[in-house]
């Protein structure tokens, strides 16, 4: 059989016949499952619960009339032994742990919803002396409708996981966490507020910019001609003349300034500190740049103006422009 596991599944069996605990035998006969007298056995220290081939035995009676929890021991070929933490755990991928232990608590007749196990051997079954028992299961697959552990589940035998007393199985049958309690209703919520009154409206203040028609002007001329001024980046001031302005950005100055401009018009243009009279303004812009493809109907959105070097010009260099009409 090298290699091979060899699987046993054994005949369903009458469910259990006793139950109870040794040291308060009366208590037996309130149980549906128990005989009227209890079996002859040692005297245990604390109690027992047997199925045919299943018991729990050093546990406690937790809950009245059973023994809910103690080392599980099962009964293989005429002879009980325990079983092994390794039933319990993951074998080869698959956990059945829960399938495991609510099916040994089913076989019992004991609560399962809430069944759980421990490994320990003498510390999870305070000090069982039956260490001479085998080791009767160390793989163990139910479904999660077994009610007869462990001959409705699959065991396979002749497997050797080298387990000792010390990983021995206890079970703790018990019915499932209560839910917590229901939550206390809200506080109702309080009335809503009466709605405010509308805020009358604030009045905004004055922006420090003007319209945008009229961010360029004459200055000591009229609205034909005179030095150029514009308000750039945030202030008004005055153009230094450099090479970059060109007949295309005084065209630009006069359609911004309202005037009648052809394209084939020709603007006079240049430069003075005195023509139009002394500035009292900052010099604020150096070079202007207007598209070469397209006539520009405005300085300053359609055109890009600069302020680099603005710190060499003086206003000798100020910029004057004439409309032609």
């Amino acid at each position: 059989m090298s290699g091979e596991m060899l699987w046993m599944r054994h005949r369903s069996l009458s469910p259990c016949a006793w139950s109870g605990s040794l040291k308060n035998p009366s208590t037996l006969p309130s149980l549906p499952w128990a005989s009227s007298e209890p079996p002859t056995l040692p005297f245990l220290p604390l109690c027992i619960c047997r199925c045919a081939d299943v018991r729990l035995t050093y546990g406690s009676n937790d809950y009245p009339g059973s023994c809910a929890q103690g080392r599980l021991e099962v009964r293989v070929g005429g002879k009980w032994g325990t079983v092994c933490r390794t039933a319990f755990e993951p074998y080869r991928g698959t956990d059945l742990s829960v399938e495991n232990t609510q099916a040994v608590c089913r076989s019992l007749g004991l609560p399962w919803q809430g069944a759980e196990w421990v490994a320990g051997g003498r510390e999870a079954t305070q000090g069982s002396p039956n260490t001479s028992l085998p080791i009767n299961i160390v793989v163990a697959f139910c479904d999660a409708d077994s009610t007869d552990f462990p001959n409705d589940c699959k065991v396979p035998i002749g497997l050797d996981k080298r387990c000792t007393h010390d990983e021995d199985v206890k079970v703790i049958c018990k019915p499932p966490y209560p839910p917590p309690p229901p939550l206390p209703p809200s506080p109702p919520s309080p009335p809503p507020s009466p709605p405010m009154p509308p805020s009358p409206p604030s009045p905004s203040p004055p922006s420090p910019f003007p319209p945008a028609d009229q961010l360029v002007r004459f200055a000591g001329g009229n609205k034909q001609e005179g030095r150029l001024e514009l308000f750039f980046p945030d202030k008004w001031g005055t153009m230094c003349y450099t090479s970059t302005f060109s007949n295309s950005v005084a065209k630009a100055v006069c359609r911004q300034m309202g005037r009648e401009v052809f394209d084939d018009d020709q603007v006079d243009f240049g430069y003075s500190g005195s023509r139009y009279g002394e500035a009292d303004l900052p010099v604020v812009a150096t070079f202007t740049f207007c598209p070469l493809n397209k006539e520009a109907g405005s300085l300053t959105f359609d055109c890009e103006i600069s302020s680099a070097n603005v710190d060499r010009c003086t206003h000798d260099r100020d910029v004057w422009v004439r409309c032609p009409r």
